[in-house]
């Protein structure tokens, strides 16, 4: 391979990973996100969006979970609820991850990554 094209190529990588976020940071906290639920019942947590050097007000976001038992909502610019439901799961703690990525032209940021720790509690009687 031509060391001219190695050192073009690595330059393009890195020009391009910091250029992603050239306009700011993002954060979600809590990070990492505990969520204590009872067998039988859902639990639902707010994650708030810190993002310094840009709005995300005007931003729509991919936020996934890789875990069906996790699921995310309402993300309104500044904030999105994950919730829990515990009925495939037994008791004792799962772990799921939540990724995070705006949207649009003002979201020039990579995507973000939250560890969910959940943990099942045997119901009360």
């Amino acid at each position: 391979m031509n060391r001219s094209i190695v050192v073009n190529s690595l330059f393009l990588f890195f020009a391009t990973v910091i250029g992603a976020n050239s306009f700011g940071n993002v954060a979600l906290s809590p990070s990492p996100l505990p969520i204590t639920v009872s067998a039988g019942s859902k639990s639902a947590q707010t994650v708030r969006v810190i993002a310094s050097g840009v709005s995300l007000n005007e931003t729509s976001a991919n936020i996934q979970s890789n875990k069906s038992w996790c699921t995310v909502s309402g993300f309104d610019g500044r904030s999105f609820k994950i919730t829990i439901d515990p009925s495939s799961l037994g008791i004792g703690a799962a772990n799921a991850i939540v990724t995070f990525a705006p949207n649009g032209s003002g979201a020039n940021f990579l995507p973000v990554t939250l560890p969910v720790v959940a943990t099942v509690l045997a119901p009360q009687n």
